[in-house]
């Protein structure tokens, strides 16, 4: 059912999307997998609307629509411009009739421009070395304190294969977060680093998000290993965004992999 959306398509005029190309897979992507159960099909039709399919329970859907607003925004970084209509699936199927269930255009919000992660050293220490525990990770643990230089910057070396760089902001609060982690001929062990990597930044999000953000940075490497093993000579990167916070993963030649997190510019 998920591929109908994209037949039918092929019917509408093409026209210039005001989401860029990359970031329309990505929530299509996202509205695709199991992370929205409800959510049958998706695809943008315009350079401003959104469609989703979804059962008809007899409720109005205008509600669901705002709410993927919300994704939108806190999960893709697009505040505002869009128009999210919730479509009959069952009655496409049949009729190929665009049977509307809710709709909504997506307000732009101001958001206050975070200049830090909002999460203190010890905060981010314990949740990860947890997460570590928890992972089968024991042989990587974050400090109990960390030395910070006069530029702010509290350097972590795992091993001679992988350290994070910590900057802090004047409240002492964690301003951005980068891991480097070189790549080994046993693949097994770069996927181990990685993982570890991954489990740094997610710990920024909290108890509740971290799982969602770091399988998302998992999902990230895929793409981006499988690029670069097709051509080593190019720059490959991905991002993901999540209340005001930007986590991304950069792979480039004969240099470390790169993952970060920092507020969202």
């Amino acid at each position: 059912m998920k591929k109908l959306f994209i037949s039918l398509l092929l019917l509408l005029p093409m026209t210039t999307f005001a989401v860029e190309q990359p970031v329309q897979e990505k929530v299509l992507n996202y509205f695709k997998s199991d992370q929205e159960p409800a959510v049958k099909d998706a695809l943008w039709t315009d350079s401003s609307t959104f469609k989703v399919g979804m059962l008809d329970d007899g409720t109005d859907r205008t509600g669901f629509a705002s709410y993927i607003c919300e994704v939108l925004r806190d999960n893709f970084n697009i505040n505002g411009g869009v128009s999210v209509v919730v479509i009959d699936i069952e009655k496409l199927v049949e009729t190929h009739k665009w049977i509307e269930l809710g709709k909504t255009n997506c307000p732009v919000k101001e958001i206050a421009k975070k200049t830090d992660l909002g999460v203190t050293y010890n905060v981010l220490r314990d949740r990860v070395n947890a997460d570590f525990k928890v992972a089968d990770l024991p042989y990587y643990k974050m400090p109990k304190k960390l030395k910070i230089n006069k530029d702010n910057i509290g350097t972590i070396k795992f091993n001679k294969s992988f350290a994070t760089s910590i900057t802090f902001a004047k409240d002492n609060k964690i301003q951005s977060i980068i891991a480097a982690l070189d790549v080994s001929n046993d693949n097994v062990k770069t996927l181990k680093r990685y993982f570890a990597a991954a489990l740094i930044l997610s710990g920024v999000a909290g108890d509740e998000a971290n799982k969602t953000i770091g399988n998302q940075l998992v999902t990230l490497a895929g793409p981006l290993f499988e690029k670069f093993a097709q051509d080593p000579t190019q720059s490959y990167s991905d991002n993901i965004f999540a209340n005001g916070i930007e986590y991304g993963v950069l792979i480039a030649p004969k240099m470390p992999i790169m993952l970060f997190a920092n507020p969202v510019k």
